[in-house]
């Protein structure tokens, strides 16, 4: 699950909102904000304990989010150069606030979408942001 799918799935638990989207995105964008600077750890919370079967899901998600970037991905995109425009995300695009799920939900119209709250997303974005473990969030691609 996806910061964003987090975020989205609490706002419409707690407060009902029938398009839990943009509130979500405003709260994804607050906390990535926060986190500027902070190396990239994925799994592990600074000075939380850490789960074994956490992690092994994280493992498996990237092995799945691998696989998926393969051979929806790689023909175009080199994972080592596509990885740091993750910091990127959330962003500002056309005057409107661009997550990463959404971009990659459109960015292949000629492939079935992923969906933005699926797990196929999670998957690839957890295979990127594996390759960025300790570069800072924020920090220049």
């Amino acid at each position: 699950m996806t910061l964003l799918q987090a975020n989205a799935e609490a706002v419409q638990r707690h407060y009902g909102l029938a398009d839990s989207a943009r509130a979500a995105l405003a709260i994804t964008a607050y906390l990535t904000w926060r986190g500027a600077g902070v190396p990239v750890s994925p799994g592990i919370v600074a000075g939380q304990p850490v789960f074994d079967g956490r992690l092994q899901a994280l493992a498996e998600s990237v092995g799945r989010g691998e696989w998926l970037y393969a051979r929806r991905c790689q023909s175009c995109h080199d994972p080592g150069a596509v990885a740091p425009a993750v910091l990127r995300f959330p962003r500002a695009a056309n005057g409107q606030v661009e997550s990463l799920e959404g971009f990659l939900g459109r960015h292949r119209p000629d492939l079935p979408s992923p969906g933005r709250d699926g797990q196929p997303t999670a998957d690839v974005i957890a295979f990127l942001m594996s390759r960025l473990a300790g570069r800072p969030v924020g920090g220049a691609p």
